[in-house]
């Protein structure tokens, strides 16, 4: 059973290494030297990603686990002057946190709902992937948790001025959704103060939305949430087959903060 995980998983590893043109050796013992660029080699051993396979054996630990090497290869000594230049958030569900390689590795994140957060990266589009911004960078980088939320605030603002918000009729009222070309960042969004500000500008404010996947967001004024009766069914079913979910709570964004109204599935 010990032979066939890990048989398994080191041909996903090196499938993924192949796809990422990483040139790789595999040692006797079982182990991979990686020569990941010019000036960047690692040793690595497949025993953690063995481990949670056995847990669960779903193909996506295996592409993380080359991620989380080779991220963590690459950029171990990523710099604050670089590393600003990437900061980035998205919103995460808590329950994620529980991933093995998470627990792990202990990332900085801001609560935002009881089933959803703000997580901080590091966005490394070389090798397709992205680093998590954790407490030890804060102390190696030598900034503060707001210098990071800022700047990274500051990334998404500007991702927020690139978006689009259309608008739908629906029995005399309307409804809006953002468009974008990252439809991964959609949802992530919401939590931006340049969408307060657009929004508030060109529809209206305070507002209620969904965010039942990361590419899915529906807006819908504070005082007719009662558009989300129609609007539920659609959204369900995006946060059941997406492969990306996040959320069926209903969140109220005003200048007092976000809070949770409602769950789509008990409308």
């Amino acid at each position: 059973m010990k032979f066939g995980a890990y048989k398994k998983v080191a041909a996903l590893f090196e499938a993924e290494l192949q796809r990422l043109g990483i040139f790789y050796s595999k040692n006797a013992d079982g182990s991979y030297e990686l020569v990941i660029n010019a000036s960047t080699k690692a040793k690595v051993t497949l025993d953690a990603a063995v481990h949670h396979w056995k847990q669960n054996p779903d193909p996506e630990i295996v592409v993380g686990y080359v991620q989380h090497v080779v991220g963590g290869a690459m950029f171990s000594n990523l710099d604050w002057e670089d590393a600003q230049k990437r900061l980035a958030f998205t919103l995460e569900q808590r329950e994620s946190l529980k991933h093995p390689f998470l627990v792990e590795l202990g990332p900085y994140i801001t609560p935002v709902t009881p089933e959803l957060c703000l997580m901080y990266y590091c966005d490394l589009p070389e090798i397709e992937s992205r680093r998590w911004v954790t407490p030890a960078d804060l102390t190696d980088w030598k900034v503060s948790a707001r210098d990071v939320i800022a700047v990274a605030g500051q990334h998404m603002n500007e991702l927020m001025h690139q978006a689009k918000i259309e608008f739908v009729e629906m029995s005399g009222r309307r409804f809006a959704y953002l468009s974008l070309e990252q439809e991964w960042d959609k949802a992530n969004l919401c939590m931006t103060s340049e969408f307060k500000r657009r929004i508030q500008a060109e529809f209206t404010w305070p507002v209620r939305v969904a965010v039942p996947a990361i590419n899915y967001m529906l807006i819908v004024p504070a005082d007719q949430g009662d558009l989300f009766v129609n609007l539920a069914p659609s959204a369900i079913q995006e946060y059941r087959e997406s492969e990306d979910p996040l959320s069926l709570e209903i969140l109220e964004l005003s200048d007092a903060g976000v809070r949770v109204v409602g769950k789509l599935n008990a409308l």
